[in-house]
């Protein structure tokens, strides 16, 4: 769904070591032409899970978070030339930046979970409130993939496919992921 003023939406970008939120995409409230967007003008706190490696406990921290960069965007979060009320504001993503990735391991369990919390607020001298409210979640690699499940001897198995739109003779490529993607 498209942010409104006060919302954002979280795009996440789907990395070989992980997930982690690219960008967040914002709502002006009025359309904005697009030289007058820079990432000085905003300023981004996370409020998430975070869990010590060390004790192996988790705890809520709040951190602010550096802005790559902030462009005039469609309501996805795609760069355009265009007036518009929307606004993309790029964060960094790294292996090791815990709070860049919205999956917090268990290890009471040992699957990766949804982290909650996991709260953006992004202020900014354009933006008339900050946007503090999440949307939606949206990861256009991962959006691709179908979901289904095959039964067989009374286990489940769920599993995800893409198929290219292009005809032709394609690779099957089958990815057995680790315990730490397991689960439902």
């Amino acid at each position: 769904p498209a942010p409104s003023e006060g919302e954002y939406l979280m795009v996440i970008s789907g990395e070989d070591w992980g997930p982690a939120v690219a960008k967040l995409v914002v709502c002006a409230g009025k359309r904005i032409a697009p030289g007058k967007v820079g990432k000085d003008m905003f300023s981004v706190a996370v409020h998430a899970q975070d869990l010590d490696w060390k004790t192996r406990k988790a705890s809520v921290v709040d951190r602010r978070r550096d802005v790559v960069d902030a462009y005039v965007s469609d309501k996805a979060g795609n760069r355009t030339g265009e007036p518009s009320p929307y606004i993309a504001v790029e964060l960094p993503m790294h292996p090791a930046d815990a709070l860049a990735n919205p999956l917090l391991w268990d290890p009471a369990d040992e699957f990766n979970k949804w982290k909650k919390p996991f709260d953006f607020s992004v202020e900014s001298p354009i933006l008339k409130v900050p946007a503090t409210r999440c949307v939606g979640r949206a990861c256009p690699e991962a959006d691709a993939f179908k979901l289904d499940k095959h039964s067989s001897a009374g286990m489940a198995l769920s599993y995800a496919w893409y198929q290219p739109k292009e005809s032709g003779a394609r690779p099957l490529i089958v990815w057995l992921h680790g315990a730490g993607e397991g689960g439902e």
